[in-house]
């Protein structure tokens, strides 16, 4: 999976997740992937600065666990579970039917990879760490 920083012809920037470039290119070109604050689909790459780590921001086990654990606590404080209804909502959003707002919920294998070829943005929530001992 690689992450890009799009930019839409009305100047909004946000991020979206693609199986790689060729999926990027070819869901762009068939107006798959559309400004979620104005719709439009006329988008492009944005600059973006590489994500390369310094040798001294290395994490160990627990402080990895944390910073998991603080981003979990935070998409499901900032979201609303839709459950099974999440592939269904996440595409009527993407459609503009209803208006976008944080959701998540569940999906199968099958519904994720649909909606991912459908340039429709959704990323998994990590599981739960493990307990400390």
């Amino acid at each position: 999976m690689i992450r890009y920083t799009l930019q839409c012809a009305n100047a909004h920037r946000f991020e979206a997740w693609f199986q790689g470039s060729d999926a990027y290119d070819a869901q762009t070109s068939a107006g798959h992937v559309s400004c979620p604050e104005c719709g439009s689909t006329e988008v492009e790459k944005s600059l973006m600065a590489p994500g390369v780590p310094k040798k001294t921001e290395s994490l160990g086990p627990r402080e990895f666990f944390n910073q998991v654990r603080a981003y979990r606590s935070k998409v499901i404080s900032e979201t609303e579970d839709v459950g099974k209804g999440f592939p269904e909502q996440a595409r009527r959003m993407h459609e503009g039917e209803v208006e976008h707002r944080p959701i998540r919920g569940n999906a199968t294998p099958e519904q994720v990879k649909e909606m991912t070829d459908d340039g429709i943005p959704i990323a998994p929530i990590p599981p739960e760490p493990p307990a400390e001992n």
